[in-house]
């Protein structure tokens, strides 16, 4: 049995049409909503112009992994605050940049130790490993990612013209 907590996601980026339907399934397989304990996510709540901050509780490993896997082969940016398993983890932050990432694979997700509401922490191991306040700084700001809006191009990610309704 998978250890469970309360997780959430935001997304954003340039998406393709051709891949909403796509989006939509990893969405709805993941059982997200647009408020915990909502209703499933359904599309009229997509706005485009606006990253896409969805959430649940009892996330198996608190990790949305088919999203997840979709965002990055799609270059679509994210960053998930995952509460806490008491006993087994702590809340932490997972962060990818999308288009904007060079890294491959899973050296181009980085983890962040927060709190319960999402503020960046650094214990003082870190501190000592990082070994100067630029690098602490440059930490906390790597860590405050703000993930772009999500817009729907007609043909591709190079595409520039939304086709969804603008906030």
């Amino acid at each position: 049995m998978a250890d469970r907590c309360s997780a959430s996601i935001t997304i954003g980026g340039k998406l393709a049409a051709a891949d909403l339907p796509r989006l939509l399934t990893a969405i709805s397989d993941e059982g997200l909503s647009t408020e915990f304990d909502g209703p499933k996510f359904e599309l009229k709540e997509l706005v485009s112009g606006e990253p896409l901050l969805l959430c649940a509780h009892e996330v198996s490993w608190g990790t949305f992994t088919e999203l997840e896997a979709f965002c990055r082969t799609h270059k679509l940016a994210y960053t998930r605050w995952t509460g806490q398993c008491a006993g087994v983890w702590g809340c932490f932050r997972t962060v990818y940049r999308g288009a904007a990432e060079t890294r491959e694979g899973d050296d181009a997700v980085d983890e962040y130790d927060v709190s319960e509401d999402d503020q960046i922490l650094i214990g003082e191991q870190l501190a000592r490993t990082l070994g100067s306040f630029r690098a602490i700084a440059d930490h906390f700001a790597r860590a405050a990612f703000a993930v772009p809006p999500l817009v729907i191009v007609a043909s591709g990610p190079e595409q520039t013209e939304p086709i969804a309704p603008q906030a």
